[in-house]
């Protein structure tokens, strides 16, 4: 039989196919706009205080005015951006996501969603950080801002360095047509930012005085766009990894709802036509993307999230000269802490501070090496370390360059290089609280505290009612919860930042 493929019948019938296929594939468009793009693009994070310019930076990078501006700004110190924000942009034929982040220091914003802010940038970032453009006001420097600056560094970490491009906003006419009168109004310490970014900044022209196609605008964001191509590589860190692998886990299992989603469409056309149809299955599409963020939103805001400890299969010693994990230490046992004239010098637990047995949680990885012994310690990022010169730091802002610890060699503590430092996802935590303040976890010396300012003595000292209360009874709890006490202090120092910062 010979079909005449000129037939009106026919030809009625190819069409009919070739309808229904660009439907399939317009919903399959949606589909992909709803669920794929902007997460497997890197990502340039604008950040900075409340109020100072981010918004209108991230206008004159998409090269946008106030007439149709993506991000939304305000002539008011209040803060306008209260959720994530973001545009794609190409800078020279690569493609980005340009993200608008709420305000990292922002008093209308409660303290209880400030993971959940933390996560949704982190969700956003899932594939990577090309540059972070710091932004800050021009003037004066205050404590304030210098928080804002190592609350940036302390989230992102210390390889963000090679990343980050400053931003200067609120200049003067003056400053922005001779930014030398910039540079030489700036402290000591903006200064010194500015060296440890590599010099890489820029001024926003205030656009009440210049306008986009000014010299000066045009010649900043040539500037800007410069700094962001010489940054060879992506920023990544397991944090954003364990993001990614959350969003496409939770995608896989929603596979049978988009299929339905396909299916739905597909009948719906045929009854209430193409328009409904599509809209309806955008709303679906929608809901899912919501979901995806959702899952990815937790998971980073609970990394974020994790208290300062170290990984359950941490090594200690005890009094005995047994080495066994911190996960089975048990409070009344004494562990080896310090050493003195060259002696060995052990501390009784009298704390469970905190403890998890499977939360997944994000460490830093410090591989280390004293000539004789190499080895690896796992501590979260705001836990407290003990440099060669006998100072206390924050984990985060150890470099393998410019920092040395202390690690035991036979009965001495000794000057140790940092090989390296690598960002690791590991399950579960454990912080334990000795009568010295510190622990010889790994071989590497310790302290027992995180999170606040690593004063040492200081908080030493304001825990030690803890300690007396120990001498004449258990403390209990299992650090699954926070003690009470602990709670007080953490209550009275999140209020001093606060204080500081207003």
């Amino acid at each position: 039989v010979q079909i005449n493929h000129n037939s009106p019948v026919v030809q009625g019938v190819v069409q009919g196919a070739n309808q229904i296929n660009l439907m399939l594939q317009s919903a399959r468009e949606i589909a992909n706009n709803y669920l794929l793009p902007e997460f497997q693009l890197p990502t340039i994070v604008i950040i900075g205080e409340t109020g100072v310019g981010k918004s209108t930076l991230g206008n004159m990078v998409l090269g946008l005015g106030p007439e149709n501006e993506k991000f939304r700004t305000s002539d008011s110190g209040d803060s306008v951006t209260q959720y994530c924000e973001f545009a794609p942009v190409t800078i020279d034929d690569s493609q980005y996501i340009l993200l608008d982040t709420p305000g990292f220091i922002d008093s209308a914003m409660p303290d209880s969603k400030t993971w959940k802010k933390l996560g949704a940038v982190i969700n956003k970032c899932a594939y990577g950080v090309k540059a972070v453009l710091l932004v800050m006001a021009a003037g004066r420097y205050t404590q304030s801002h210098q928080i804002v600056v190592e609350s940036a560094i302390n989230f992102l970490g210390y390889q963000s360095l090679d990343h980050i491009i400053v931003v200067f906003t609120k200049c003067s006419k003056k400053q922005i047509q001779d930014p030398q009168v910039l540079l030489d109004g700036l402290s000591k310490k903006q200064k010194e930012l500015l060296e440890r970014v590599h010099d890489r900044w820029i001024i926003v022209p205030n656009p009440d005085y210049f306008d986009a196609d000014s010299p000066e605008t045009v010649e900043n964001l040539t500037k800007l766009k410069k700094h962001i191509n010489s940054i060879n590589d992506i920023y990544t860190k397991s944090i954003f990894q364990s993001v990614k692998d959350a969003q496409q886990q939770r995608l896989l299992q929603l596979q049978g709802e988009i299929e339905a989603s396909f299916q739905a469409y597909d009948q719906e056309r045929l009854v209430d036509g193409d328009d409904l149809a599509k809209e309806r299955f955008q709303e679906r599409m929608a809901k899912i993307r919501a979901e995806m963020d959702e899952t990815g939103i937790t998971r980073a805001a609970q990394l974020a999230k994790s208290n300062g400890c170290f990984s359950l299969d941490t090594m200690v010693t005890l009094e005995n000269g047994k080495s066994l994990s911190l996960n089975e230490v048990k409070v009344g046992e004494r562990i080896l802490s310090h050493t003195k004239d060259g002696r060995l010098e052990y501390s009784e637990v009298y704390m469970i501070a905190h403890y998890n047995a499977d939360e997944p949680t994000e460490f830093l990885q410090i591989a280390f090496s004293n000539g004789v012994n190499k080895g690896k310690l796992n501590l979260t990022p705001t836990h407290h370390i003990r440099m060669a010169d006998g100072s206390f730091q924050y984990a985060n802002r150890i470099h393998p360059e410019k920092s040395n610890l202390l690690s035991i060699i036979e009965n001495k503590l000794v000057p140790t290089e940092i090989v390296s430092i690598e960002h690791v996802i590991k399950r579960g935590y454990i912080c334990v609280f000795t009568h010295s303040g510190t622990i010889i976890a790994d071989g590497i010396q310790c302290s027992c505290y995180s999170n606040c300012i690593p004063y040492q003595n200081i908080i030493h000292l304001v825990l030690s009612p803890l300690r007396l209360y120990s001498k004449v009874g258990r403390i209990q709890g299992d650090g699954q919860a926070m003690h009470p006490y602990l709670k007080i202090l953490k209550t009275m120092y999140d209020f001093g930042r606060m204080k500081i910062r207003g």
